[in-house]
């Protein structure tokens, strides 16, 4: 006669002595993976976007930053060729 364990009673499921325990802490064990598993998957995925996030706002800060600096230097090298202009 097969009997199933329940979490909250397993000492009183009457499955053999040490069966029910030992089958308890398995389906318990499996449970704990996978919720785990799914925990460490939502995790990874939370990370992954958080640093390719960070990672593509660092990149674009970096091309504007690059950007302004290449315009205020053509800025000057125009200044400078006007003021050569007109006092040359």
């Amino acid at each position: 006669m097969t009997h199933s364990c329940d979490f909250r009673a397993y000492g009183e499921c009457g499955c053999p002595s040490g069966q029910c325990q030992q089958q308890t802490y398995t389906t318990r064990a499996k449970q704990l993976t996978d919720n785990q598993n799914e925990e460490w998957r939502a995790y990874h995925r939370a990370m992954f976007s958080s640093v390719s996030f960070t990672v593509l706002c660092a990149i674009t800060a970096g091309l504007l930053a690059f950007g302004a600096f290449q315009a205020e230097r053509q800025e000057r090298v125009s200044n400078l060729i006007n003021q050569e202009d007109h006092h040359g």
